[in-house]
């Protein structure tokens, strides 16, 4: 899918409306992209060159669907005996009321049929299911400003699943850090994402003496590989099913901010600068991918012209920047966090 801001060719809303967006298949997104040139006027993909990444895998829809411990506090209940119970049933006893109060939660069910543990509510969801998983993430990504779950919190969480679950047979909780552990994780987690979330930018501006046409910066892209996609950017895609879909995006300052085909057809988009970001922690390769991503910037500006900058609007020191993003590296790894993996994209 993409994440296109704009109604599709015929004026007509082509998917679904969040907010100021419109979600809609790709292929409009390439119906749109095709009413200007789609061959590049050279071939310069190996300027980037290529990052090597595992290719995407077809998942086995027979497998487990499990917690993340690394970024989930997690409660296991098994029930003496192994009953069998219904999945809305249990459900309902951790209703909006119950998560208000003790704090939202994913809850995985063991398949009776299957054997396999899955999410206990789904359009597919298992019919029975003889144990269970309530996984509770340490860090609230959608909400900076949530209180950290104190170590009490932790504890009645344990106390109320067990009285929750005692209708239905004897229940053995485990839990899987001690209440005052998890806490202490949710603290480090916290840390780690304040001091470690960092994108590396950088900004091609145009020359003093004009802006960027935007059919020639549309020829550009195409000819680095560039796709122009979700949220109306270009995008260097990423074929593997690790890290981001994209290595790295390439936006605008200039309003809106990004860039219509519609627009760029009808000689209308003349932009200040081209925006280059990607997102360290969410990069399966982060150090190959900035120094490809500096190779991106220095062609574009052979090609259009311009100055290379930073945040600050300061000549980019390469070198200052490759060294923090190594540091960054070194400091996620340390915490148990490689650039890319499912954990990592969960806290970031």
């Amino acid at each position: 899918m993409s994440s296109d801001q704009t109604a599709g060719p015929d004026g007509q809303e082509p998917g679904f409306e969040m907010d100021d967006f419109v979600l809609v298949p790709s292929s409009v997104s390439r119906e749109r992209a095709a009413q200007l040139p789609t061959e590049p006027s050279e071939d310069a993909r190996h300027i980037l060159g290529r990052i090597d990444l595992p290719p995407i895998e077809d998942w086995d829809e027979e497998r487990d669907y499990l917690p993340e411990p690394a970024v989930e506090w997690v409660v296991d209940v098994q029930l003496e005996g192994d009953p069998e119970f219904d999945p809305e049933v249990v459900g309902k006893r951790f209703d909006s009321n119950w998560r208000e109060r003790f704090g939202s939660m994913t809850i995985y069910g063991r398949d009776v049929e299957t054997g396999l543990w899955t999410f206990l509510i789904s359009a597919d969801g298992p019919q029975a299911v003889d144990r269970l998983k309530f996984a509770f993430d340490y860090v609230d990504v959608l909400d900076e400003d949530a209180p950290v779950s104190t170590a009490d919190e932790y504890a009645a969480r344990v106390q109320e699943i067990r009285k929750q679950l005692e209708s239905f047979g004897k229940p053995t909780v485990a839990a899987s850090m001690p209440p005052a552990d998890a806490e202490e994780r949710s603290r480090m987690l916290i840390d780690i994402r304040q001091r470690l979330d960092v994108s590396p930018v950088l900004f091609l501006n145009a020359p003093a003496s004009g802006r960027f046409d935007g059919r020639q910066m549309w020829d550009t892209m195409l000819c680095l590989g560039l796709e122009w996609g979700d949220m109306d950017c270009f995008h260097w895609p990423n074929p593997s099913d690790v890290g981001d879909d994209y290595f790295f995006s390439v936006e605008t300052t200039t309003p809106p901010g990004y860039f219509l085909p519609e627009e760029v057809m009808a000689d209308r988009v003349h932009v200040d600068d081209l925006v280059f970001v990607y997102s360290v922690p969410r990069c399966a390769r982060p150090v190959e991918v900035f120094d490809a991503m500096v190779r991106g910037v220095e062609y574009c500006r052979q090609r259009l012209g311009g100055t290379i900058a930073d945040m600050d609007g300061e000549p980019a020191d390469i070198t200052v920047m490759r060294e923090q993003i190594v540091e960054i590296v070194r400091e996620l790894q340390a915490a148990g966090f490689e650039p890319g993996v499912d954990a990592t994209l969960r806290l970031f």
